[in-house]
Protein backbone atom coordinates (compact mmCIF):
# COMPACT_ATOMS: atom_id res chain seq x y z
CA UNK A 1 0.00 0.00 0.00
CA UNK A 2 2.54 2.58 -1.21
CA UNK A 3 -0.03 4.97 -2.64
CA UNK A 4 -0.61 7.76 -0.07
CA UNK A 5 -4.13 8.36 -1.42
CA UNK A 6 -5.25 4.87 -0.42
CA UNK A 7 -3.51 5.10 2.95
CA UNK A 8 -5.40 8.34 3.50
CA UNK A 9 -8.70 6.65 2.54
CA UNK A 10 -8.12 3.75 4.92
CA UNK A 11 -7.39 6.08 7.83
CA UNK A 12 -10.35 8.43 7.31
CA UNK A 13 -12.72 5.53 6.62
CA UNK A 14 -11.64 3.82 9.84
CA UNK A 15 -12.05 7.01 11.89
CA UNK A 16 -15.36 8.02 10.26
CA UNK A 17 -16.93 4.54 10.37
CA UNK A 18 -15.96 4.29 14.03
CA UNK A 19 -17.70 7.58 14.84
CA UNK A 20 -20.77 6.62 12.82
CA UNK A 21 -20.86 3.22 14.54
CA UNK A 22 -20.61 4.75 18.01
CA UNK A 23 -23.37 7.22 17.15
CA UNK A 24 -25.65 4.45 15.84
CA UNK A 25 -24.98 2.40 18.97
CA UNK A 26 -25.67 5.35 21.28
CA UNK A 27 -29.10 5.97 19.71
CA UNK A 28 -29.90 2.23 19.55
CA UNK A 29 -30.17 2.31 15.77
CA UNK A 30 -32.60 5.24 15.65
CA UNK A 31 -30.64 7.37 13.17
CA UNK A 32 -33.38 10.02 13.17
CA UNK A 33 -32.60 10.83 16.81
CA UNK A 34 -31.01 14.28 17.35
CA UNK A 35 -28.59 12.59 19.75
CA UNK A 36 -26.63 11.18 16.80
CA UNK A 37 -25.91 14.64 15.35
CA UNK A 38 -22.63 15.35 17.25
CA UNK A 39 -21.19 12.04 16.05
CA UNK A 40 -22.17 12.76 12.44
CA UNK A 41 -20.66 16.24 12.57
CA UNK A 42 -17.44 14.83 14.01
CA UNK A 43 -17.36 12.17 11.29
CA UNK A 44 -17.95 14.76 8.55
CA UNK A 45 -14.79 16.63 9.55
CA UNK A 46 -12.52 13.55 9.47
CA UNK A 47 -11.63 13.95 5.74
CA UNK A 48 -10.71 17.61 6.24
CA UNK A 49 -8.70 16.94 9.38
CA UNK A 50 -6.82 14.20 7.53
CA UNK A 51 -5.94 16.58 4.70
CA UNK A 52 -4.90 19.32 7.12
CA UNK A 53 -2.59 16.85 8.85
CA UNK A 54 -1.04 15.92 5.49
CA UNK A 55 -0.65 19.61 4.60
CA UNK A 56 1.06 20.20 7.93
CA UNK A 57 3.73 17.55 7.37
CA UNK A 58 4.13 17.71 3.58
CA UNK A 59 4.81 20.80 1.50
CA UNK A 60 4.05 19.00 -1.82
CA UNK A 61 0.60 18.06 -0.54
CA UNK A 62 0.08 21.63 0.67
CA UNK A 63 0.75 22.90 -2.84
CA UNK A 64 -1.61 20.49 -4.63
CA UNK A 65 -4.69 20.63 -2.37
CA UNK A 66 -7.55 22.74 -3.75
CA UNK A 67 -8.60 24.73 -0.71
CA UNK A 68 -8.85 28.29 -2.04
CA UNK A 69 -12.23 29.59 -3.23
CA UNK A 70 -12.30 30.66 -6.88
CA UNK A 71 -14.89 32.46 -9.00
CA UNK A 72 -16.10 29.22 -10.60
CA UNK A 73 -17.60 28.25 -7.24
CA UNK A 74 -20.14 31.06 -7.56
CA UNK A 75 -21.10 30.16 -11.13
CA UNK A 76 -22.26 26.68 -10.06
CA UNK A 77 -23.91 27.74 -6.77
CA UNK A 78 -27.48 28.00 -8.19
CA UNK A 79 -27.12 24.52 -9.69
CA UNK A 80 -25.81 23.19 -6.37
CA UNK A 81 -29.16 24.16 -4.84
CA UNK A 82 -31.39 23.27 -7.78
CA UNK A 83 -30.01 19.87 -8.80
CA UNK A 84 -30.08 18.13 -5.36
CA UNK A 85 -33.62 19.45 -4.84
CA UNK A 86 -34.79 18.10 -8.20
CA UNK A 87 -33.02 14.78 -7.57
CA UNK A 88 -34.67 14.43 -4.14
CA UNK A 89 -38.17 15.02 -5.50
CA UNK A 90 -37.48 12.80 -8.52
CA UNK A 91 -36.50 9.95 -6.20
CA UNK A 92 -39.67 10.46 -4.16
CA UNK A 93 -41.76 10.46 -7.34
CA UNK A 94 -40.11 7.26 -8.61
CA UNK A 95 -40.52 5.45 -5.29
CA UNK A 96 -44.16 6.52 -5.00
CA UNK A 97 -45.00 5.58 -8.61
CA UNK A 98 -43.32 2.17 -8.36
CA UNK A 99 -44.86 1.51 -4.92
CA UNK A 100 -41.40 1.00 -3.43
CA UNK A 101 -42.16 3.34 -0.54
CA UNK A 102 -43.80 6.60 0.41
CA UNK A 103 -42.78 9.95 1.78
CA UNK A 104 -43.37 10.54 5.47
CA UNK A 105 -42.72 14.26 5.00
CA UNK A 106 -45.73 15.29 2.91
CA UNK A 107 -48.70 14.05 0.94
CA UNK A 108 -50.29 15.57 -2.15
CA UNK A 109 -53.85 16.33 -3.11
CA UNK A 110 -55.49 18.26 -5.92
CA UNK A 111 -55.89 21.26 -3.65
CA UNK A 112 -52.36 21.40 -2.31
CA UNK A 113 -49.93 19.67 0.01
CA UNK A 114 -50.10 18.45 3.59
CA UNK A 115 -46.62 18.80 5.11
CA UNK A 116 -46.45 16.26 7.92
CA UNK A 117 -42.88 16.27 9.21
CA UNK A 118 -39.39 17.56 8.62
CA UNK A 119 -37.63 20.86 9.23
CA UNK A 120 -39.31 23.26 6.78
CA UNK A 121 -38.45 26.95 6.70
CA UNK A 122 -42.08 28.04 6.31
CA UNK A 123 -43.55 25.42 8.62
CA UNK A 124 -45.84 22.42 8.25
CA UNK A 125 -49.54 21.76 7.77
CA UNK A 126 -51.91 22.32 4.86
CA UNK A 127 -50.31 24.47 2.16
CA UNK A 128 -51.31 25.67 -1.27
CA UNK A 129 -49.10 24.78 -4.22
CA UNK A 130 -47.60 28.32 -4.52
CA UNK A 131 -46.87 28.44 -0.78
CA UNK A 132 -45.38 24.94 -0.80
CA UNK A 133 -43.17 25.91 -3.76
CA UNK A 134 -41.85 28.87 -1.76
CA UNK A 135 -41.33 26.54 1.19
CA UNK A 136 -39.24 24.20 -0.99
CA UNK A 137 -37.09 27.03 -2.35
CA UNK A 138 -36.52 28.63 1.04
CA UNK A 139 -35.74 25.32 2.72
CA UNK A 140 -33.42 24.23 -0.09
CA UNK A 141 -31.42 27.47 0.08
CA UNK A 142 -31.21 27.37 3.89
CA UNK A 143 -30.05 23.78 4.08
CA UNK A 144 -27.63 24.27 1.20
CA UNK A 145 -25.96 27.03 3.23
CA UNK A 146 -25.91 24.86 6.35
CA UNK A 147 -24.65 21.92 4.30
CA UNK A 148 -21.90 24.10 2.83
CA UNK A 149 -20.52 24.70 6.32
CA UNK A 150 -20.52 21.09 7.46
CA UNK A 151 -19.98 19.66 3.98
CA UNK A 152 -16.71 21.54 3.83
CA UNK A 153 -15.39 18.99 6.28
CA UNK A 154 -15.84 16.33 3.63
CA UNK A 155 -15.13 18.35 0.49
CA UNK A 156 -11.60 19.28 1.42
CA UNK A 157 -10.93 15.55 1.36
CA UNK A 158 -13.00 14.51 -1.67
CA UNK A 159 -12.64 17.36 -4.15
CA UNK A 160 -9.73 19.18 -2.51
CA UNK A 161 -7.31 16.28 -2.17
CA UNK A 162 -8.46 12.96 -3.63
CA UNK A 163 -10.06 14.16 -6.86
CA UNK A 164 -6.86 15.45 -8.44
CA UNK A 165 -4.86 12.41 -7.36
CA UNK A 166 -7.41 9.90 -8.62
CA UNK A 167 -7.80 11.69 -11.96
CA UNK A 168 -4.03 11.82 -12.40
CA UNK A 169 -3.75 8.09 -11.69
CA UNK A 170 -6.85 6.70 -13.43
CA UNK A 171 -8.02 9.39 -15.88
CA UNK A 172 -10.97 11.76 -15.64
CA UNK A 173 -13.96 9.41 -16.00
CA UNK A 174 -12.58 6.51 -13.99
CA UNK A 175 -11.04 8.78 -11.36
CA UNK A 176 -14.26 10.72 -10.73
CA UNK A 177 -16.26 7.46 -10.67
CA UNK A 178 -13.94 5.98 -8.04
CA UNK A 179 -14.22 9.19 -6.04
CA UNK A 180 -18.04 9.03 -6.15
CA UNK A 181 -17.99 5.42 -4.95
CA UNK A 182 -15.61 6.28 -2.10
CA UNK A 183 -17.83 9.21 -1.14
CA UNK A 184 -20.89 6.96 -1.09
CA UNK A 185 -19.34 4.06 0.83
CA UNK A 186 -17.90 6.49 3.37
CA UNK A 187 -21.56 6.81 4.50
CA UNK A 188 -22.08 3.01 4.55
CA UNK A 189 -22.71 2.48 8.32
CA UNK A 190 -25.39 5.19 8.33
CA UNK A 191 -27.02 3.95 5.13
CA UNK A 192 -27.16 0.37 6.41
CA UNK A 193 -28.72 1.68 9.62
CA UNK A 194 -31.56 3.17 7.57
CA UNK A 195 -30.41 6.76 7.04
CA UNK A 196 -31.90 8.30 3.85
CA UNK A 197 -33.43 4.99 2.68
CA UNK A 198 -35.12 3.47 5.77
CA UNK A 199 -37.43 1.17 3.82
CA UNK A 200 -34.77 -0.01 1.36
CA UNK A 201 -31.51 0.35 3.24
CA UNK A 202 -29.52 -2.24 1.23
CA UNK A 203 -30.68 -0.92 -2.14
CA UNK A 204 -29.94 2.58 -0.86
CA UNK A 205 -26.47 1.69 0.39
CA UNK A 206 -25.30 -0.38 -2.59
CA UNK A 207 -27.29 1.03 -5.53
CA UNK A 208 -29.15 4.33 -5.07
CA UNK A 209 -26.50 6.20 -3.07
CA UNK A 210 -23.56 5.14 -5.29
CA UNK A 211 -25.45 6.15 -8.45
CA UNK A 212 -26.44 9.50 -6.95
CA UNK A 213 -22.99 10.37 -5.60
CA UNK A 214 -21.10 9.23 -8.69
CA UNK A 215 -23.39 11.44 -10.79
CA UNK A 216 -22.95 14.31 -8.30
CA UNK A 217 -19.17 13.85 -8.41
CA UNK A 218 -19.08 14.50 -12.16
CA UNK A 219 -21.12 17.66 -11.70
CA UNK A 220 -19.04 18.87 -8.76
CA UNK A 221 -15.80 18.08 -10.60
CA UNK A 222 -16.77 20.66 -13.21
CA UNK A 223 -16.71 23.44 -10.63
CA UNK A 224 -13.38 22.43 -9.12
CA UNK A 225 -11.18 21.47 -12.09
Amino acid sequence: MKNPSWRYCILIFAASWLLQGIGIYRVAGNVDSPAITPFLIAAMFRPALGVLALMWVSKPVRAEVLWRVNLRVFTVTPYAVLIPTLVAFSVIAIFSTMNWGHSSFFSFSSGGVHVQSGRWLLGKGEQSWPFFSCNIVGTAVLYSLVGMIFGGGEELGWRGYLQGRLIAQYGLSKGVTILGLLWSFWHLPLLLAGYNYPEHRYLGAFLFSPILLVASSFFMARGSL
